[in-house]
């Protein structure tokens, strides 16, 4: 039992480590060096248990994607309010984004964790469908590209903080950004939808 609990411990610390390594360094930059140092084992530890690079950021995909479960339901069902809510709900996934975004700029080949990765956007779009339905949003536009805009507002100053930075001297971490951030989502959402539910 001690050696499961050991085995356990230590894919554990491999998988935390990576998760920082590619984070802050994206896919190509990360080295499995690094990483084992992070976690505190040797190199041959981590490809005992993961064999390549690719099959640890994979595992990371694939634990994150369990770690949104429910994501595209938590939101606010108020339109408009909803993208207030999604970009405080993007700020506890800080992790996720940043490697999301290494991710398109460097990734090559299959999208790990496509399916899952679809299944959520899928619910995302659903949603965003049932507020055209019910008149909080234009029914006349695509909801695939209303959704794109409405995740994009709520997510871009997030994953693009050196702009959020140059363009407000505040970085998205910082509790008066998320405070502005998110009253302007309110009263854009207002200003943009508010006179359609009635």
């Amino acid at each position: 039992m001690g050696n499961i609990r050991d085995a356990e411990r230590t894919k554990k610390a491999i998988l935390e480590a990576a998760s920082n390594e590619f984070a802050e360094k994206g896919f190509a930059g990360a080295r499995v060096s690094s990483i084992a140092k992070r976690a505190g084992v040797n190199v041959q530890m981590l490809y005992h248990y993961f064999r390549t690079k690719e099959n640890l950021f994979k595992e990371i995909t694939a634990r994150q994607m369990e770690s949104l479960e429910g994501y595209a339901a938590r939101s606010s069902i108020d339109p408009l309010k909803y993208l207030s809510s999604r970009f405080r709900d993007n700020l506890q996934y800080l992790d996720h984004f940043r490697m999301a975004t290494w991710e398109a700029a460097q990734w090559e080949g299959d999208i790990p964790e496509e399916d899952a990765r679809k299944e959520s956007t899928g619910k995302m779009i659903a949603f965003v469908e049932s507020m055209q339905r019910l008149g909080g949003y234009p029914s006349e536009w695509d909801p695939r590209l209303l959704f794109l805009a409405l995740h994009a507002l709520a997510l871009f100053p997030i994953v693009f903080w050196p702009v959020t930075y140059m363009a407000t001297g505040k970085k998205p971490t910082d509790p008066e950004f998320q405070r502005m951030w998110a009253e302007f989502l309110d009263d854009f959402s207002r200003r943009a939808f508010g006179g359609r539910a009635d």
